[in-house]
C-alpha cells in the first residue's frame, strides 16, 4: 500500500461522486480519489495505474456492483472493493458481502463519514491477509522441504511418546518391512527383540523424565519376517504436540554387526589353531629330545655288551 491511498470510485451520479470526494480528500488527509462513470471508464482507469481500493455503487444503470467486482477480480485479483449503497437494508449488505465485497457503507452524509475508517480497516485486513498467505506459503514450502529430507533420509526417523510410535518415516520399510501407517500409535517395544526390551524401555523412560541416559547405543529389532536385525539409535529429547517426546534416529547396523561377529569368530578360530600348533611343536620337541636321550642310552648299553666277557654273561644266569 502506498503512503497516499489511491481510491477508484465508480458511480454514475455526480452528486454521489462529489460526496465521496469531499469525505476523503477535503475532510481527511492521505487520500487521492480517481473516478469512473461507466464500464469503459472503469476498465480504462484500471489499465492506467495501480489503486489501493475500489468504491462502487451497488446498483448502477448498466453496471451492477457485482459486475464491477467481477471486472476488478479479473484485472486486479487482490484489489478490494467496498460497496456503497443508497439503502441500509440488511439484505443488501448480506448480498454484497456474499458477492465478495470487503465492506459496505451507506451513501448518506451521516454514514459516509465512516468511509475513511472503513477504507483503512479494509486495507489493514488485506495487508494482514497477504502477510498470512505469505507465511502460510513459506510454511508449506518449509514443510515440503523437511518432509522431503525426512522421507529420503538414510536413517529411520521415529518420534516416541508415551512408549508409542507417534511418527516414523518411510525408511522403516527397508529396515523392518512395515509401512509407516502400520506402526503409528503402536507400542515401540512390539518391534524390539524380547531380550533388549527392558534396556530400551528403561532408557526411554529416563529421557521422558528429563534424566540423563545414554543417547547412542545398539539393540536388536524384529523384522516383519521374524528375522533379528541390529540398529543403532541416536536419541534427542523434543516437544511433540506440546508434550515431551524423543526423536530417534535408527541406523541399520546388521551387516556391520554380523561382519564383526564373523571377524571375532575367525579370530578365535585362529587363536585355537595357533594354540594347537604350539602344542604340536612342543610335543614334537619333547619327543625329539626323548629320542635323542634314548639313542644315547641304547648306544651305551650296546657298547657295554660288546665289551663284557661271554662267560661273565653266562655266569649271571646261574
Amino acid at each position: 500500500m502506498s503512503e497516499v491511498i489511491r481510491v477508484l470510485h465508480v458511480d454514475d451520479s455526480a452528486a454521489d461522486r462529489a460526496l465521496v470526494r469531499d469525505a476523503l480528500e477535503r475532510e481527511t488527509e492521505g487520500f487521492q480519489v480517481f473516478q469512473a462513470e461507466s464500464r469503459t471508464d472503469l476498465e480504462a482507469r484500471l489499465a492506467e495505474r495501480a489503486y489501493d481500493v475500489v468504491l462502487s455503487d451497488f446498483h448502477l444503470p448498466g453496471l451492477e456492483g457485482l459486475t464491477v467486482m467481477r471486472i476488478v477480480r479479473e484485472k486486479c485479483p487482490d484489489l478490494p472493493v467496498i460497496i456503497l449503497t443508497g439503502t441500509g437494508s440488511e439484505e443488501t449488505a448480506v448480498e454484497a458481502m456474499k458477492a465478495g465485497a470487503a465492506d459496505y457503507v451507506i451513501k448518506t452524509p451521516r454514514h459516509i463519514r465512516r468511509l475513511p475508517f472503513s477504507i483503512r480497516a479494509v486495507l489493514e485486513r488485506v495487508r494482514l491477509e497477504a502477510r498470512n498467505r505469505a507465511y502460510a506459503e513459506a510454511l508449506r514450502a518449509s514443510e515440503a522441504r523437511y518432509r522431503s529430507i525426512v522421507e529420503n533420509a538414510c536413517e529411520v526417523i521415529l518420534v516416541a511418546q508415551d512408549e508409542r510410535i507417534r511418527f516414523i518415516n518411510g525408511r522403516v520399510f527397508d529396515v523392518l518391512g512395515y509401512r509407516p501407517e502400520e506402526m503409528i500409535d503402536r507400542p515401540f517395544v512390539d518391534f524390539i527383540h524380547p531380550e533388549d526390551r527392558v534396556l530400551v524401555l528403561e532408557r526411554h523412560r529416563l529421557r521422558m523424565r528429563g534424566m540423563s541416559s545414554e543417547p547412542r547405543y545398539p539393540f536388536r529389532v524384529l523384522h516383519r519376517t521374524g528375522k533379528t536385525k541390529w540398529v543403532e539409535t541416536n536419541i534427542v529429547p523434543i516437544t511433540w504436540e506440546e508434550r515431551r517426546a524423543t526423536l530417534n534416529f535408527l541406523r541399520d547396523i546388521t551387516r556391520e554387526t554380523e561382519a564383526r561377529e564373523e571377524q571375532e569368530r575367525l579370530r578365535r578360530q585362529l587363536q585355537q589353531a595357533q594354540k594347537l600348533e604350539a602344542l604340536g611343536q612342543l610335543a614334537g620337541g619333547v619327543a625329539h629330545d626323548f629320542n635323542n636321550m634314548l639313542s644315547v642310552i641304547i648306544g651305551y648299553a650296546e657298547l657295554g655288551l660288546k665289551r663284557s666277557d661271554p662267560l661273565d654273561r653266562l655266569h649271571r644266569h646261574f
